[in-house]
């Protein structure tokens, strides 16, 4: 769902207590996916969801990391501000 901006399907996931902390088989959250892929309103949602901004990938890319590779400025405006909760 994260990785293809599936916000719908995430949200049922999530009210369904699915943890937005786990990782997938490619050792990924579904954070780093969302940011990885450029899914804004997505992060947004696993952030509301206590997503752990600091998780990222099995190679050890930070979400944050990911967005600033990808010179995605709200989307580091937006981790940075979670990263200050």
């Amino acid at each position: 769902a994260c990785a293809n901006g599936l916000i719908k399907v995430a949200q049922r996931l999530i009210s369904m207590g699915a943890n937005v902390n786990n990782l997938d088989n490619g050792h990924a959250t579904p954070l780093a996916l969302a940011v990885k892929f450029g899914h804004l309103q997505l992060v947004k949602l696993l952030i509301a969801s206590k997503a752990d901004v600091n998780l990222g990938t099995g190679s050890s890319t930070s979400p944050l990391a990911r967005a600033v590779g990808l010179e995605d400025l709200e989307m580091i405006r937006v981790l940075l501000e979670a990263g200050k909760e």
